[in-house]
C-alpha cells in the first residue's frame, strides 16, 4: 500500500516569546495510513520541532527583554586593563562600545578615556600624554531613579584631579549627568560640579556645567565617600552623607550609573569600591518654615532635635539656652565666638527669618544676629550674618556678614551706623535671601541689602555676640522658606 502523509497547520502557544504570550504557527504532519514505525518516527520528529521552535522563541523573548539590574557593588577584585567583572561594566575600548565620536575635556578636543583595575583600585591613565576623561558605565537595563557613590582614593594627584559619578548615561554615546567633585582635598580651588555630557552633535566643549561650587569642603581626599543621587529631575550631591548640592535638570531620563575621572594628566588617584542601585527613594521634601515661642527650658536649644548649637557642634563658638518665652546667648570663650543655633532639616535656597527682640538690661556691645544659609560643622561656622545692636544711641549699627568658616574668619558686607539701627523690647528684625540679594528690615522699614555669591545653601537660625553683653534675647523666630524650590 502507497504510504503517505498530509501536511496541516496547528497552533499552540508559546511561553516567553517576545511581547508575552505569542501563538506560533508550525507544521504538523498528519499521518494517514503509516506503518508503526513510520508512524513513531513521524511522532518523534514533532515532538523534536515543538522544542526547538519553543526554545528558539524564547531565546528571542530574552534578547528583546534584557535583564533588569537593580544594584551592582564592587571593591574592584581583578586586575584589567579594561573593566569588565564579567560583562557587568563598558569602558572605552571595550569591544562593541563606539565613544570615538563622543569629545570630553575643558575645551572639548580630547577622546574619551578607559578605566582599569588592579585588586582594590579603579583608575583612570596615569601616563605623561594628553588625554579626555576617563568613563566606565555599568551594563543592563535601569531604571531612570538611580544612586551612585564611590570612595576615593589618592595617590599622588595633581593639577585638576577629579572624581566622577555619572547617572542617566546612555550607553551609545556617554551622554547623561556628571557629578564631579576636586580631589585634592583641601589644596588648590576645591569645587563641586554637576554637569551634563552633550554628545557629538553638541557644540564644543560638548559638555555643560548646571551648577559649581567653591570652597574647602568640596575637596576630596582619601576614605572620603562620594554620592550621587538622581529622583525624577532632582540631582543631589552628598559628601560622607551630607548634603552638598541639590539642582533639577530634565535633560535626560534615562541611562546607566558608572564614574570616572577628569581629563589628564593629573596625577595618581581613582577609587576603592563603587556601588550603584536603582532602588531609591523619594527625596524628602524640603523643610519649608518652623516658628517657635521658645516653650522649654533647654541649654542648649534642642526643641526635639530642630536645632544645633555653635558649640556642640562647631566647637568654637557659643550655644543658645531658652527659658519660656526667652532665648539668649552663651557665646564662647574667644574672640568673635558668638553664640549661634541653626535649624536642622533641608531648607531651599531662598530664606526669611523674623526675631522679636527682648532688651532687660545690656552693656558693652549687645547684638542680635539673623543667620542665613549658614552651616556648622567642626571648627566650621559659615554663611550669612544680620546684625542689629540694642546700644540706644548713635553708636547703634547694623551690619551683614558673610561668615567664612573658621572662628574669627569673617568679610562685613554691610556696616551702617547710626542711632535708627538701634533695636529694642518688641521691635521685629527680619532678613530674607533671595538668589544672591540679602535685604533686612526693622518693623517692617527696609534697612539694608547686599549682593553676595558665595553661598547658595544652608539653613536658618538666630545667635547672639561674642562676649558677655548683658541681659537680652528674642522672643519668638519664625522661618520661612521664601519658595517652593530645592536647593
Amino acid at each position: 500500500m502507497q504510504r503517505q502523509a498530509n501536511l496541516s497547520s496547528s497552533s499552540f502557544l508559546v511561553a516567553g516569546a517576545p511581547g508575552g504570550l505569542r501563538f506560533a504557527t508550525v507544521l504538523i504532519l498528519r499521518v494517514s495510513d503509516h506503518s508503526r514505525a513510520d508512524r513513531a518516527n513521524l511522532q518523534h520528529f514533532k515532538r523534536s520541532m515543538l522544542a526547538v521552535i519553543s526554545a528558539l522563541l524564547f531565546y528571542l523573548g530574552m534578547l528583546s527583554a534584557p535583564a533588569h539590574a537593580t544594584d551592582y557593588s564592587t571593591n574592584f577584585p581583578n586586575a584589567e586593563p579594561l573593566i569588565s567583572e564579567g560583562g557587568h561594566w563598558i569602558t572605552a575600548g571595550t569591544p562593541g562600545v563606539n565613544w570615538s565620536m563622543t569629545m570630553t575635556g575643558g575645551k572639548g578636543d580630547r577622546h574619551v578615556s578607559s578605566v582599569s583595575t588592579t585588586p582594590g583600585y579603579a583608575f583612570g591613565p596615569t601616563g605623561p600624554e594628553p588625554f579626555g576623561d576617563s568613563l566606565a558605565l555599568l551594563t543592563g537595563s535601569w531604571k531612570p531613579d538611580q544612586m551612585a557613590e564611590a570612595t576615593v582614593r589618592q595617590i599622588s594627584p595633581s593639577g585638576h584631579a577629579e572624581v566622577e559619578i555619572r547617572l542617566r548615561t546612555s550607553p551609545k554615546d556617554a551622554t547623561g549627568y556628571e557629578i564631579m567633585w576636586s580631589a585634592l582635598g583641601k589644596n588648590g580651588a576645591p569645587y563641586l560640579d554637576i554637569a551634563t555630557w552633550n554628545g557629538p552633535s553638541s557644540a564644543p566643549p560638548h559638555w555643560t556645567s548646571l551648577k559649581a561650587l567653591h570652597g574647602p569642603e568640596y575637596g576630596v581626599a582619601t576614605g572620603d565617600v562620594v554620592k550621587a543621587v538622581i529622583v525624577g529631575n532632582t540631582i543631589t550631591a552628598y559628601k560622607n552623607g551630607k548634603k552638598q548640592l541639590q539642582i533639577t535638570d530634565n535633560t535626560f531620563s534615562k541611562g546607566n550609573p558608572g564614574f570616572g575621572f577628569n581629563q589628564g594628566p593629573n596625577g595618581t588617584y581613582g577609587i576603592t569600591s563603587f556601588t550603584a542601585s536603582d532602588s531609591v527613594s523619594q527625596v524628602p521634601d524640603p523643610t519649608t518654615s518652623y516658628t517657635t515661642n521658645f516653650p522649654k527650658t533647654e541649654s542648649p536649644i534642642s526643641e526635639g532635635g530642630r536645632w544645633i548649637g555653635g558649640k556642640t557642634v562647631g566647637l568654637d563658638w557659643g550655644d543658645v539656652s531658652t527659658t519660656p518665652g526667652y532665648a539668649t546667648g552663651h557665646a564662647g570663650s574667644k574672640r568673635f565666638a558668638d553664640s549661634v543655633a541653626l535649624l536642622t532639616g533641608d531648607w531651599p535656597a531662598n530664606q526669611s527669618v523674623e526675631l522679636v527682640v527682648v532688651k532687660r538690661k545690656v552693656k558693652l556691645y549687645p547684638e542680635l544676629s539673623i543667620r542665613l544659609r549658614s552651616s556648622l560643622a567642626k571648627h566650621n561656622c559659615d554663611g550669612y550674618e544680620i546684625s542689629y545692636s540694642l546700644r540706644d544711641d548713635d553708636t547703634a549699627y547694623m551690619i551683614i556678614v558673610r561668615w567664612n568658616g573658621p572662628l574669627a574668619d569673617f568679610t562685613v558686607l554691610v556696616n551702617a551706623r547710626g542711632k535708627q539701627y538701634a533695636v529694642k523690647t518688641g521691635d521685629v528684625v527680619k532678613a530674607t535671601i533671595e538668589g544672591n540679594e540679602i535685604k533686612t528690615y526693622k518693623n517692617g522699614v527696609l534697612m539694608g541689602s547686599s549682593k553676595d555669591n558665595t553661598y547658595i545653601h544652608g539653613n536658618p537660625g538666630f545667635g547672639f555676640n561674642e562676649r558677655n553683653n548683658g541681659d537680652y534675647g528674642i522672643s519668638s523666630f519664625s522661618a520661612t522658606a521664601t519658595d517652593g524650590t530645592t536647593l
